[in-house]
């Protein structure tokens, strides 16, 4: 799954504190990620809700693999912003950042929430796709998930196993046959 990356135009946001943004952004671009974070959040102790800042800054920190923190930024951005565009880049990176979390069914959602913004994307609408394939991969119940978690039986427990099998079968044949016996003086009408 590719991560949206939308490099905004200031015009596209509707808030802009000027160059210490564009400088982030210049940092982001040249791959000193951990700069364009200090940068962005010099720039949102002034202005907590620039969500120019935000989405960038998130941007920073799912790169550096920091997708927690991506998340929460992504999140925020996409309920701030009154802009489709932006909403549906939010969410779909939002989304990302779940599933690199192993979080699909979340993802799932995230990626809903940025069709419903911009029904037509093409890129979010795969990314949805390859979601649902993941989560369908998830194991369906704690007991599969438990037979997952144990370790692989050694020939002796497997012998044992088996024998505990085999004596099960061989009572539970025992208590047909003494029926079946019990009842054969039964007319069968």
């Amino acid at each position: 799954i590719a991560l949206s990356m939308l490099f905004c135009t200031p015009a596209a946001f509707a808030q802009s504190t000027g160059n210490s943004v564009k400088s982030g952004m210049q940092a982001y671009k040249k791959g000193d990620y951990r700069l364009a974070i200090q940068i962005f959040g010099k720039v949102l102790q002034e202005n907590p809700g620039q969500t120019e800042a935000i989405f960038f800054q998130s941007l920073a920190q799912y790169q550096l693999k920091e997708y927690n923190l991506a998340f929460t930024g992504f999140s925020k951005v996409a309920q701030l912003s009154a802009s489709p565009g932006i909403q549906s880049a939010a969410w779909n990176n939002a989304a990302l950042s779940s599933v690199e979390n192993k979080q699909p069914g979340q993802a799932v959602e995230l990626f809903k929430k940025a069709l419903q913004a911009m029904p037509g994307d093409e890129g979010i609408r795969r990314n949805l796709q390859k979601a649902l394939i993941d989560l369908r991969k998830q194991p369906s119940s704690e007991k599969e998930q438990k037979q997952k978690e144990e370790p692989p039986m050694n020939q002796d427990e497997a012998r044992q196993k088996l024998q505990e099998v085999m004596d099960q079968e061989r009572q539970a044949r025992e208590k047909m046959k003494n029926r079946n016996s019990g009842n054969s003086n039964r007319k069968n009408w």
